[in-house]
C-alpha cells in the first residue's frame, strides 16, 4: 500500500528529520538514505519499519545534524610550530627581520580551520527513535485508510462472486436430465429402426456422465474460500499472503467447474468468475 510519513525530533542539541514513502510490493523492501557518518544506524531504522510494515517498498530519507550550526575554530598546533621554525630559520639564515602579530599569523594557509562539533551517539539515537515513531505512525495511518478502502472494494467483489456462483448452481440444476436427453437424442439418430436399446445401459451411462459433471463439491469449496476471505479481511493483522493463497484455490475450483461442465451458459459464467478473481488478485497485491 502507498503511504507517507514525516517526523522531526531534537534531543540534547541533535536534530533528526525523517521522511518515509511506501509503494506497493509483494515483500518488505526497505531503502534507507543516511549520511556516511551514520550508516551504523541503518539496522535500527529497518527494525522500526519492519514492526509496522509487512509488505511494501519503503524509502526512508534521514537527515541528522546539530540543532544549530554550532562550529568552532581549531588551531593546527603542529602546523603552527612548523611555521615558527620556518620563520626562525629564515631570520637566522638570511637575516630577514620577521615580526608579525597573532592576527596575521592566524591567516597563514591551513593554520586555522572551522570544525563542527561531534554529535553524541546516545543523543543521536534518542532523537532518531523519536522522529521515527512520529513518521512511522503517520505512514501506518495513511496505509490503514487505504486498506479500509481496498477492503470495501474487495467485499463488493466477493458479493459479485457469490452471485455468479448462485447463477452457476442454477444453470447446473437438472444436469442429469439434460445428459439423458442428449444421449437419447443421439441414440435415436444413430440406432437403426427396429433395434431395441437396453434402457438399463442408457441409465448407467447417464449416471456416469452426470457424476462426472457434478460440480456441487467445487461450489461448496469455492463458497468456503469466499467466507474465509471475508473473515481475513476483518482481522487486524497482515493477511495479504493468505488472501493470495485463497485466490489460487478459488481459481483452481473454477477451472474444475469449467472442465466438468459442457453447458454454454456455465462456460460464460466461469469466464466472469475468472475475471473477478483476477481483479481481486490485483488488489490483494496492495494489501499487507
Amino acid at each position: 500500500m502507498t503511504g507517507y510519513g514525516a517526523g522531526q525530533a531534537v534531543h540534547e542539541g541533535v536534530l533528526v528529520k525523517i521522511e518515509l514513502r511506501s509503494v506497493n510490493h509483494r515483500f518488505f523492501d526497505p531503502s534507507i538514505r543516511l549520511s556516511r557518518d551514520f550508516q551504523g544506524l541503518e539496522g535500527r531504522v529497518k527494525d522500526a519499519l519492519k514492526q509496522r510494515v509487512a509488505r511494501g517498498r519503503v524509502s526512508a530519507t534521514i537527515d541528522i545534524g546539530a540543532e544549530s550550526e554550532s562550529t568552532r575554530l581549531v588551531l593546527d598546533a603542529e602546523l603552527a610550530n612548523e611555521y615558527r621554525t620556518l620563520f626562525q630559520s629564515l631570520e637566522e639564515t638570511h637575516g630577514f627581520p620577521l615580526q608579525t602579530d597573532a592576527v596575521t599569523f592566524a591567516q597563514l594557509p591551513d593554520l586555522v580551520r572551522r570544525e563542527s562539533r561531534e554529535l553524541p551517539e546516545e543523543a543521536v539515537e534518542k532523537a532518531l527513535d523519536s522522529a521515527l515513531e512520529v513518521a512511522v505512525e503517520q505512514l501506518a495511518e495513511m496505509r490503514r485508510q487505504e486498506g479500509e478502502a481496498l477492503g470495501r472494494d474487495l467485499s463488493q467483489r466477493l458479493q459479485r462472486l457469490d452471485g455468479l456462483l448462485d447463477s452457476i448452481e442454477q444453470a447446473a440444476a437438472g444436469a442429469a436430465e439434460k445428459v439423458r436427453d442428449r444421449i437419447m437424442d443421439r441414440v435415436t439418430k444413430l440406432v437403426p429402426d427396429g433395434l431395441q436399446v437396453d434402457p438399463d445401459r442408457i441409465a448407467q451411462e447417464v449416471a456416469l456422465l452426470a457424476d462426472r459433471a457434478d460440480i456441487v463439491e467445487e461450489l461448496v469449496r469455492f463458497r468456503a474460500h469466499n467466507d474465509a476471505f471475508r473473515a481475513f479481511l476483518q482481522k487486524g493483522e497482515p493477511v495479504g499472503k493468505r488472501l493470495d493463497f485463497l485466490l489460487q484455490e478459488m481459481n483452481r475450483e473454477v477451472n474444475t467447474i469449467g472442465s466438468k461442465s459442457s453447458e454454454a451458459g456455465i462456460a460464460h459464467l466461469v469466464v466472469e468468475v475468472k475475471e473477478e478473481i483476477e481483479r481481486l488478485r490485483e488488489q490483494v497485491q496492495n494489501i499487507e
